[in-house]
């Protein structure tokens, strides 16, 4: 309980962005002092990590429901744009969808994440919001099966091309936040989310429409210029949230 007390003491004496590296030089203390036996030191070992692990834990949670509402409505066109665009086969509602809106939230959270905790913790995160949406819809399928029919199912080519460009793209926002933390404040936000975002788009057309007859190139260079205009208005909420979200000690980051 004294030294529960004792890092209580020291948290109230700092503010903000000191807790988290008052709370490392605490466990420092604790895991390197000379006094210290090598059972209780390998017990605070196990208690950091797990905080560690609750940490990323939250935010694959977060991801985890914007995967799976993004995973319920692949094929639910989003019409908001059509007005904008007189040809038919040009306009937006041909190749976006509600779901890519809801991926495009989740990579924003991707950021953050990474913003946080650093590139690595940000992509565990990320990896274990798909493990936990393949795990329910396992179970959905197999409680639906018997309603299923044939034509349901989606093609191969399209399961590869839509989640897979998702997930490549979620990994990339991370790690391109993290190279770039240091930067000016907007870059790492608009660099990172452009890059993944683009990298969807072209991923996504050149697996699921190349030999096709479709004006898919028009597409994807529609699709990109979108994530390209998402990616800067994003820098609006990224605003506000920065001071929210401060990087762990050690990370940096402006």
């Amino acid at each position: 309980m004294t030294e529960r007390h004792d890092l209580d003491r020291r948290r109230q004496s700092h503010a903000g962005a000191r807790l988290d590296a008052i709370e490392d030089q605490y466990w420092s203390e604790r895991l390197m002092g000379p006094e210290v036996g090598s059972i209780r030191r390998a017990g605070d070992w196990v208690a950091r990590n797990l905080l560690r692990g609750a940490r990323a834990g939250a935010w694959a949670f977060a991801l985890f429901i914007l995967i799976s509402m993004a995973s319920l409505s692949p094929d639910l066109a989003f019409r908001g744009f059509d007005a904008l665009v007189p040809a038919p086969s040009l306009r937006p509602s041909q190749w976006l969808s509600i779901g890519d809106l809801y991926f495009a939230g989740a990579l924003f959270v991707v950021m953050l994440s990474s913003r946080r905790q650093g590139a690595g913790m940000a992509i565990r995160a990320w990896c274990w919001a798909w493990g936990m949406t393949v795990v329910l819809a396992a179970i959905l399928v197999a409680a639906l099966l018997s309603d299923i029919e044939p034509g349901d199912w989606p093609s191969l080519r399209f399961v590869l091309a839509y989640f897979g460009s998702w997930f490549m793209a979620g990994g990339v926002v991370a790690a391109t936040y993290h190279a770039l933390r240091g930067m000016m404040w907007w870059k790492p936000a608009f660099i990172g989310l452009a890059i993944g975002l683009s990298l969807q788009a072209i991923m996504f057309h050149l697996i699921l429409f190349t030999g096709t007859r479709v004006p898919w190139g028009l597409w994807m260079l529609a699709q990109t210029g979108l994530w390209l205009m998402l990616s800067l208005l994003a820098l609006l909420p990224y605003l506000w949230l920065r001071p929210r979200v401060i990087p762990l000690s050690g990370l940096g980051g402006r």
